[in-house]
């Protein structure tokens, strides 16, 4: 498994010189992080790959452990009416009628641009049971014909 580990820094060190971070603190810093999670992996691919998509959803401001009724706080909307909105990711929510929802559960790409719809066919408000884990739908609209429906 070192050698795999070699591989990976060899080819991490020559994408980082062609676009010109070679020798400076990201390349360092991107080596380290690296060398800690092969660690503390044992160098298991599995616990590898979840650790750096682990990483990768932080970065995205993502939770990475299932969402619960402790999560969540009282908030008065525009409209006057009281609900409880998840501090760890702002568009989970329980509504007035009781129910959890994700408002970015589903993911709409058209031309390679990512957007939320909330009118029509297409929503990307869907309802949830919790604890929940965060998984975002992804629909390409230029594989999807609105005419009919498929």
């Amino acid at each position: 498994m070192e050698n795999s580990k070699q591989n990976l820094k060899e080819f991490i060190k020559y994408e980082l010189e062609i676009n010109g971070f070679h020798n400076t603190e990201i390349s360092t810093s991107i080596n380290k992080l690296v060398d800690t999670l092969y660690d503390y992996s044992n160098q298991d691919r599995a616990v590898l790959h979840h650790l750096f998509s682990m990483t990768h959803n932080l970065l995205q401001h993502n939770p990475v452990s299932p969402i619960t009724e402790q999560d969540f706080k009282k908030e008065v909307r525009d409209d006057g009416k009281t609900i409880l909105k998840c501090v760890r990711y702002p568009w989970i929510y329980r509504d007035t009628d009781g129910k959890y929802y994700n408002d970015r559960a589903i993911e709409y790409i058209k031309d390679n641009h990512r957007m939320y719809q909330y009118q029509g066919k297409l929503n990307s408000k869907q309802e949830i049971k919790l604890p929940y884990s965060l998984k975002k739908q992804q629909v390409n609209l230029d594989d999807y014909h609105l005419d009919n429906g498929q």
